[in-house]
Formats: structure tokens, C-alpha cells, sequence
């Protein structure tokens, strides 16, 4: 599909109001001019291809992490702090979560159907709050593989 400056910068500003993020801090992000940016959402100036695929890349890594995030709020303003989470997400699709061994598979099934954590824990050789500690960790992992393997847009 070929670039389209109205309507590809319509969604794209669309989805930087769905973050509600400064137009500052993703120029800045993006490595962009925040002028450039207000132009183009005001309409006074339309993004060339090359000036909009960096904003677009970062935006849509900010909805990721916004979504990861799960309703806590975020400081977008923290330049720094932003830019070592999409340095980590970059880091992840490099290098995906191995996927969950066998063993670790029938845990997650047997502990999602409800067997005794007594039981589950004793098989595993784990104590009851390492067994959840281990649980956890597991469904981390199974999280993060289900975003990295549906993530095919970003690849």
C-alpha cells in the first residue's frame, strides 16, 4: 500500500492522542522537529515518507508499551527513562523468549486447572511460594511470547 500523507498522518495522530503523550517528547523520541510535528498535525505541512516512518516506528512502540503498562500511568516526559524501555523492547525482538519447556507447559496447565499447590509444588521440588514465584515468572514468559509472536508488524 503506498504511503498516503492525509490519511496515514490522520491515524498516526490519532494514535499519539490515544497516548497522551506531548508532541514534545515524541519528537524528541523519535529524533524529529516538534515544529515538523505540530505542522503536520495542525495540516499546515504534510509529512514526506522519510520524516513520517520514524514517528510512526516509535508511536507504535509506545502503544506497546502503554498496553504492557495495563492502566499505570506514564511519565512520557521522562526522555531517559522512555528510551531504555524502547531500547529493552527493541533488545526482546532481537532476541525473543525461548518458549516454554515441557515441563514448565504442564505446570502452567496444572495449575490452571486448579491442582492442589501442595501437590504441584512438591513434584516440582519447590516450596509453596517458590512454586508461585515460579508460576508468575512463567506467565511473564507465555505473556511476552504471545506479544512477540503476534508482533508481526513490527518484525
Amino acid at each position: 500500500m503506498p504511503y498516503e500523507p492525509t490519511e496515514e498522518q490522520r491515524v498516526l495522530f490519532d494514535d499519539i492522542e490515544k497516548l497522551q503523550a506531548p508532541r514534545k517528547s515524541i519528537s524528541r523520541l523519535a529524533d524529529t522537529d516538534e515544529t515538523l510535528l505540530s505542522r503536520a498535525a495542525n495540516g499546515t505541512r504534510s509529512m514526506s515518507y522519510v520524516e513520517f516512518k520514524p514517528v510512526r516506528k516509535i508511536v507504535d512502540d509506545l502503544l506497546l508499551l502503554k498496553e504492557r503498562a495495563a492502566g499505570v500511568p506514564i511519565d512520557w516526559s521522562d526522555i531517559r527513562s522512555i528510551r531504555r524501555l524502547l531500547t529493552d523492547l527493541r533488545e526482546e525482538r532481537l532476541n525473543p523468549p525461548a518458549p516454554l519447556s515441557e515441563r514448565d507447559a504442564a505446570l502452567l496447565h496444572s495449575f490452571s486447572r486448579g491442582e492442589s499447590l501442595d501437590e504441584l509444588a512438591a513434584q516440582a521440588g519447590l516450596s509453596r511460594e517458590g512454586l508461585l514465584d515460579h508460576v508468575t515468572h512463567l506467565l511473564g514468559q507465555t505473556s511476552r511470547l504471545v506479544e512477540v509472536k503476534g508482533d508481526d508488524s513490527n518484525a
